[in-house]
């Protein structure tokens, strides 16, 4: 874990999200650009916890753990350049970042492909992992407090995930079980109406856990949360309508090529 650790520590790094958080809250026209989500070292922790969980449950190597690791630590560094193309810019600078470092030349193309991927598409186990990890970061802490009022467009869609608290990943046999629990109010049947939401989470759950040959489970306070492909090719199709339309000014959020068949 010696190259995580390194840039973990490093105060350049940490100074990019102080940056990016700064960023998205200097105004409140800033925070709608940001869709109300954080991009901060807060979400990064969150998805380097998510990283942890995911690769014990998978028993992965610690090669493995620490490249994917390294790729949650930086995949959102392109946010420094506005919300289009993040994951590009962001793997462009990690790129630079990374050929300080002394590190093998595979594992270094496999992390900065990771970012690039990291909205969706990603065609490595590695990325596909960190793009599960990224996405499920969708509980309440994701998102500023005042989310709901400056971004009203979404902030029915966004108050019904932000009663969700917290969640947690397992393996049991040929099962990717992916638990989430609320605070006892969370709607399945409302928020199902949010499709671009609905397509957010679950496209990198079925990319990775496909990819992995294994089935999945999404449980909300050990109620399935079953999405059907159809809600997800929706969703898919309004997050690129949306995103034809309004990424003009080179701020914006994720967009999705993939379908979901």
């Amino acid at each position: 874990m010696k190259n995580f650790v390194e840039i973990f520590h490093d105060p350049f790094i940490w100074d990019i999200y102080r940056q990016i958080g700064n960023l998205e809250t200097a105004s409140e026209e800033s925070l709608k650009k940001s869709g109300g989500v954080r991009h901060d070292f807060s979400h990064v922790s969150a998805v380097l916890g998510n990283v942890d969980q995911i690769c014990n449950a998978l028993g992965l190597c610690d090669a493995d753990r620490e490249e994917i690791l390294i790729s949650a630590l930086l995949h959102d560094v392109g946010n420094m350049h506005g919300r289009k193309d993040h994951h590009k810019n962001g793997a462009l600078m990690a790129e630079e970042y990374l050929n300080q470092i002394d590190m093998d030349e595979q594992v270094k193309f496999r992390i900065v492909d990771s970012i690039a991927g990291h909205g969706s598409g990603s065609e490595t186990l590695q990325g596909k992992i960190l793009a599960l990890a990224d996405k499920l970061h969708c509980t309440a802490d994701r998102f500023y407090p005042t989310t709901r009022q400056v971004a009203p467009e979404e902030s029915h869609g966004v108050s019904l995930l932000m009663d969700l608290k917290s969640v947690d990943v397992s393996v049991d046999g040929d099962t990717f079980i992916i638990q989430f629990t609320s605070n006892g109010n969370f709607n399945m049947d409302e928020i199902i109406e949010y499709q671009p939401l609905i397509a957010k989470i679950f496209i990198p759950i079925k990319e990775c856990i496909e990819s992995l040959g294994m089935k999945q489970m999404v449980l909300v306070d050990d109620i399935e949360w079953i999405v059907s492909d159809k809600v997800i090719t929706a969703g898919v199709n309004e997050l690129n309508q949306w995103a034809s339309n309004n990424f003009k000014d080179g701020h914006g959020r994720d967009t999705f090529v993939t379908n979901a068949n």
